[in-house]
């Protein structure tokens, strides 16, 4: 019988979750301990494409978890049947979705829940943004009685706060995805990056700018800011630097240069250039960055732009060459030709790359590759 008694400290553990996305995993416990159930799970579903994905799944074998992500949830008889019902503010058991006849009768059934020794759910759609859904779940097999709607007003009274938290986790994990995105995309790029203030300041560089000023070769930072071996480079560089502040500032039109850094010993010289930026206001430091230097080693070899895809998204080699692939304009039975694969196995790997990176389409992947190589996000060039 549902207590209001149980809720405080249960509402508790949902907005430590919010702030803290570690703790997921113990408020989803507590809430299926309360259901008396097992196997709670926060998982997205398009309704559109019937694709879905495991995001916080607590208790399943990792290979269950895949599995899923992979193939039943587009064989998920329970969102199929009960599509009409993945609204919010509606908690629903899978008895309200899917007659058990049909489950019994499923390949869901027999090949996912069986593994969980499942027969029954209970859970409710959190947020809901066009097709896309992301809901809760908490599992129960044979040895629990059906939920419940005791358990449903249970659930019911939960969920304002289930979904304020996981508002304020989406709101918080933007700003902080937008800092990461832009740190590992710029640590992925083959050549050296420095975000430089007006007074010539650096506040980021990535690790392959760390290398080329560790090396002291060519550049090198001092209490006056970035500057070349030679005064002369460093008058130019500075030159640089301020036009690109006062354009950033509305103060000019300046578009930043192109210039080169020599370097002791006959190496060849460095390739610098300077443009102004934009960065919003909340990135990282209280200093604002006026001005990027891209760095060019003429003898270091380039990374290639799948590797960084793979940095990024967490895809395969293959899934990175696909998606690369794609991101040119190649057409997918174009592209499996070229790849020398089938346009069965490509689409597979395309439907993994869409999950991975969260796009829907060909034209979304050539955006997104565009704004990984050139304006990163959060980056915008004057």
């Amino acid at each position: 019988m549902y207590s209001p008694e149980q809720l405080p400290p249960l509402i508790d553990r949902v907005y430590e979750a919010a702030s803290d996305p570690t703790q997921w995993p113990r408020a989803l416990t507590s809430i299926a301990e309360a259901l008396g159930g097992r196997f709670p799970v926060l998982f997205h579903h398009d309704t559109r494409s019937h694709l879905g994905a495991m995001s916080v799944p607590v208790g399943y074998d990792p290979a269950v978890s895949q599995a899923y992500n992979d193939y039943y949830a587009q064989r998920n008889v329970w969102l199929r049947k009960g599509e009409v019902l993945l609204k919010t503010a509606r908690v629903r058991t899978s008895h309200m979705m899917c007659s058990r006849r049909d489950l019994v009768r499923s390949e869901f059934f027999s090949g996912f829940l069986s593994q969980l020794d499942a027969t029954q759910a209970i859970g409710a759609t959190l947020l809901r943004q066009g097709s896309h859904t992301s809901n809760i779940t908490v599992m129960a097999g044979r040895e629990r009685a059906d939920f419940s709607q005791d358990d449903v007003v249970f659930l019911d009274a939960l969920f304002p706060h289930l979904q304020r938290a996981l508002q304020v986790h989406a709101r918080l994990s933007e700003s902080t995805l937008r800092h990461r995105e832009l740190e590992e995309a710029l640590a992925g790029l083959s050549v050296g990056v420095l975000l430089v203030t007006a007074g010539g300041k650096v506040l980021f560089m990535n690790p392959v700018a760390h290398a080329i000023i560790a090396k002291k070769a060519g550049l090198a930072i001092d209490a006056t800011g970035l500057k070349a071996l030679r005064p002369d480079d460093t008058s130019r560089l500075r030159a640089l630097l301020g036009g690109a502040a006062n354009t950033a500032a509305r103060r000019g039109l300046r578009s930043g240069g192109i210039m080169t850094v020599a370097r002791p010993n006959g190496a060849l010289p460095l390739e610098l250039l300077i443009s102004p930026i934009h960065i919003s206001d909340d990135w990282k430091s209280s200093d604002r960055a006026v001005a990027v230097v891209y760095v060019t080693d003429p003898n270091q070899a380039p990374r290639t732009q799948e590797a960084m895809l793979r940095r990024l998204y967490g895809l395969t080699a293959r899934e990175a060459t696909v998606f690369a692939e794609l991101a040119r304009g190649t057409s997918a039975q174009e592209a499996a030709t070229t790849l020398g694969i089938s346009y069965n196995t490509l689409k597979t790997h395309l439907r993994h790359i869409f999950m991975k990176t969260h796009t829907r389409s060909q034209l979304e992947l050539a955006r997104l590759a565009h704004r990984c190589v050139a304006s990163l996000g959060t980056i915008e060039t004057s």
